[in-house]
């Protein structure tokens, strides 16, 4: 829901781009992701409507923690 709240609002007031912050899930259970799957899953389902597009902040080890994601435009009088 946070992050729901926190595109909203940046999509509504006129960002292009925003960083997202998910870790790379180093310290989750064995090891395995749990922000980083459910951000992905969020980007291209529900929060699609925000979404031009996004890319990965690559690390030296390939591996990435964040997103930088480009907003779709505001249509004038189409915002909730």
């Amino acid at each position: 829901r946070q992050i729901e709240l926190f595109m909203h609002q940046q999509w509504k007031d006129g960002a292009q781009y925003v960083r997202i912050v998910h870790g790379r899930g180093l310290q989750s259970e064995e090891g395995i992701p749990v922000l980083k799957p459910s951000i992905l899953h969020w980007l291209e389902g529900p929060g699609f409507r925000y979404v031009r597009g996004y890319a990965p902040e690559l690390t030296q080890e390939n591996d990435y923690g964040s997103l930088i994601v480009c907003l779709t435009k505001k249509q004038s009088g189409k915002d909730k």
